[in-house]
């Protein structure tokens, strides 16, 4: 039981922390730039999307479920 609780704060905690970036970025499109009247007006290109900074944590996360899927059907399948 205490292991289902500390196990969820930490997801919350990971959620919480992985979706304060989204927030935390400017609510307009980025200015754009003067370029001279020769040449054609180019729009700069958008913001990062947050997921690509924090891919890597995503796929980690992945990973632990799915072990934790793996081991508990495991645990599942050999108890009377």
């Amino acid at each position: 039981m205490a292991f289902r609780i500390r196990f969820l704060l930490l997801c919350l905690v990971i959620f919480v922390s992985t979706i304060a970036p989204i927030y935390a970025q400017k609510a307009g499109p980025p200015e754009p730039t003067l370029s001279s009247q020769s040449e054609p007006s180019i729009p700069p290109p958008g913001l990062p999307v947050p997921i690509d900074d924090h891919i890597w944590l995503l796929l980690i996360m992945g990973l632990v479920l799915g072990v934790y899927f793996l081991v508990k059907k495991k645990i599942t399948v050999s108890a009377p």
